[in-house]
């Protein structure tokens, strides 16, 4: 830990992408990818898989670099012949949101998860300024769907 990943070595290098959500990107890829492109950088694709686990091992088993949130690279490195190093851009920053259903929002057991979740992410720095709350989203009916008679 400690050494940086140059902007020069960032041509030359393979990348392990990480594709959680259904197999396809998400909102971390898309600010991952985001800030590279914001600082001309722009990473080669040698290797698509669905987790961090699987990217650790990936990388652990080639000259392949794989991006990940520093904690899940420290836990996972800890079980590998991995290098943990720092990236040539500015923190990517993230944004953490819960969602529930309306039924569970005056349950006292979720309600009482969710405050843990939220004072965990705090205390672990996760930058959360929120405290839980419902966002009521309206629904709009057309009609003639199901159950409609």
């Amino acid at each position: 830990m400690g050494q940086r990943l140059t902007r020069g070595s960032f041509p030359r290098l393979g990348f392990i992408d990480v594709h959680i959500p259904l197999g396809r990107p998400g909102r971390g890829h898309a600010m991952v990818e985001q800030a590279l492109r914001a600082q001309g950088l722009v990473r080669r694709i040698a290797l698509v898989v669905p987790g961090f686990a699987a990217a650790t091992m990936a990388a652990a088993a080639s000259d392949l670099v794989a991006f990940m949130p520093r904690r899940v690279a420290v836990a996972l490195g800890s079980h590998l012949p991995v290098r943990i190093v720092e990236l040539p851009v500015k923190d990517l920053g993230h944004e953490i949101s819960l969602a529930w259903h309306e039924r569970t929002h005056k349950d006292p057991a979720a309600a009482c998860l969710r405050k843990v979740i939220v004072e965990t992410l705090r205390a672990a720095g996760g930058g959360c300024n929120e405290t839980p709350q419902r966002k009521r989203q309206q629904r709009r009916h057309d009609g003639g769907g199901p159950g409609d008679h």
